[in-house]
């Protein structure tokens, strides 16, 4: 049947049809718009996260070699003994011996290469006791988001 503008019934416009409107799309988009902000907010928390871990991981690997290099190195020079004495003092007479001093491993410094050059300052002290020794190892680095207080790792080692 053809209706007075020469179009069919099976192309009219009926009022029961569905389908979304242009408010019901804006409100879908604003909706979506929130969801994609805060995305990009965690994003932004994941890079903050993922550059501190970073950060600590290669701190942690300087403070336990320069805690591992004085823990070979007293080993190496016989501290191990109960009376902390060793040969490798310049003192070869066995009837007199003399202790090893390990704080001579007592030191500062800074590591890295490009493009951590000099962001990692570490300090090393060490305690001498009767028959043992105390390695204590501090590592620090900037905090990016508060230069007034840096992060810090430590470390600490007896050696008998």
């Amino acid at each position: 049947m053809v209706g007075e503008f020469g179009l069919s019934d099976a192309i009219s416009v009926h009022d029961n049809e569905s389908g979304f409107t242009l408010i019901e799309l804006l409100i879908s988009l604003v909706v979506l718009s929130f969801g994609l902000l805060g995305l990009a907010g965690l994003q932004v928390q994941v890079v903050k996260a993922n550059a501190f871990n970073r950060d600590m991981t290669i701190a942690a690997a300087i403070g336990t070699g320069l805690v591992e290099e004085a823990v070979a190195v007293a080993r190496d020079v016989g501290i191990a003994d109960q009376n902390f004495t060793n040969l490798f003092s310049g003192n070869d007479d066995p009837a007199n011996p003399q202790a090893f001093d390990l704080s001579a491993l007592a030191n500062t410094g800074t590591i890295g290469n490009d493009p951590y050059s000099g962001r990692y300052r570490w300090n090393r002290m060490v305690d001498m006791r009767a028959n043992f020794a105390i390695v204590d190892v501090e590592v620090r680095w900037p905090n990016r988001y508060d230069p007034s207080n840096d992060h810090q790792l430590r470390f600490r080692d007896v050696v008998q």
